[in-house]
């Protein structure tokens, strides 16, 4: 069986990709005290979301939503820099993610969803595929099942819902409160992370 070796050409996470996000990945982050990708998360409703039968999910922001220009400059007034394209967990300097070890379970699975079936993005950029490194590895089969287990454990229960939201409020709060010092910006920025759904 071919597996599928990653190229670290940094394609997929310049290419602003929608990363369903679980509570998996926020408990993870919060445990770890990998607070930044909690801390840069929104809401997104799109053609994913409605083929999975859920309204919206959790994803990673970057520079396709539309408000991710605005929480840029708001952050990096308080020398809080992110990403200028491409995902914000993504360093396009050194062409490497930030949260590697600690990324979310649908970017450990990529380029295959859930189902196990390469993804359309990937049959046609990525490079890896092309050199037809196409068949999952074996410990992607268990990746796949933790991670339709994720969502599903994720999205369709009110209280996981909750646990996901009080973590996000706590490293707000214990983050941002310190960094900013801008009651306008702080308020702003609150809203724009906990009250905006970005449509995809």
């Amino acid at each position: 069986m071919l597996t599928f070796t990653c190229l670290r050409c940094g394609r997929c996470c310049k290419a602003c990709l929608f990363i369903p996000l679980t509570y998996e990945d926020f408990y993870d982050w919060y445990l770890s005290k990998c607070f930044l990708p909690i801390l840069l998360t929104i809401k997104e409703s799109n053609i994913y979301t409605e083929e999975a039968g859920i309204e919206w999910a959790y994803t990673l922001l970057s520079a396709r939503h539309n408000v991710y220009s605005l929480i840029r400059k708001i952050l990096e007034k308080y020398n809080v820099k992110i990403c200028e394209e491409g995902c914000s967990m993504f360093n396009n300097v050194y062409n490497y993610c930030r949260i590697y070890r600690r990324r979310p379970l649908a970017c450990k699975l990529f380029p295959f969803d859930n189902n196990l079936r390469v993804v359309s993005w990937a049959l046609e950029n990525c490079e890896a595929i092309k050199k037809g490194l196409v068949r999952p590895p074996p410990d992607y089969v268990i990746i796949a099942q933790k991670y339709s287990e994720a969502i599903e454990r994720t999205y369709s229960n009110k209280n996981v819902l909750d646990k996901v939201e009080n973590i996000r409020k706590i490293v707000f709060d214990k983050v941002m409160r310190r960094i900013i010092t801008d009651k306008y910006d702080l308020e702003t920025l609150r809203y724009l992370l906990f009250n905006i759904v970005e449509y995809g």
